[in-house]
């Protein structure tokens, strides 16, 4: 069993420093999760694709498309944006503020915004970044889904990446 009892480490990877657009006092340090020993957890996504990466024979390129479900911060909750006709213009213009800034975020970390779009679902967004090499694509994908949250706060947003948030999400 896993616990606070020092069976995991954390094993930064100095590549992956930098500093967050959305917050002026913290910066981002990606990291390994580690046995005490420095050997690699099995739990660790991260080493297993680079371990999977260090034995392909080819090289790697990919891209995550990531939707997610913006809401509306209101006093006592949020409510869900309203439906809107699949890759509509009226649906990205509902959240343009959030778009607009999300693109400059994204920007300021080296990450290209390559496709923002409504989906089908009330308030459900489409996300794509540019393909990368190796694990950058995969590092760029947890750094997109912190910088999505963040800059839907900081419109009056709230971000939910759960497949569905209400029966009827779909």
């Amino acid at each position: 069993a896993y616990g606070p009892d020092g069976e995991v480490r954390l094993d930064p990877d100095p590549e992956t420093c930098g500093t967050l657009p959305y917050a002026e006092q913290a910066g981002l340090l990606l990291c390994d999760l580690a046995t005490p020993e420095g050997g690699a957890l099995p739990a660790c996504g991260r080493s297993a694709l680079q371990s999977f990466l260090a034995a392909a024979d080819y090289d790697v390129v990919s891209a995550f498309e990531s939707e997610c479900y913006l809401f509306r911060s209101r006093e006592g909750g949020t409510e869900r944006l309203e439906r809107t006709p699949l890759f509509s213009a009226d649906g990205i213009h509902r959240a343009e503020a959030f778009a607009t800034e999300l693109k400059r975020a994204l920007g300021a970390q080296d990450i290209h915004l390559d496709t923002y779009y409504p989906e089908g679902g009330a308030g459900q967004i489409e996300v794509v970044t540019r393909h990368a090499a190796g694990i950058t694509a995969a590092d760029d994908h947890v750094v997109k889904r912190r910088t999505v949250k963040r800059v839907a706060a900081e419109t009056g947003h709230e971000a939910s990446f759960a497949p569905m948030v209400a029966p009827d999400s779909s």
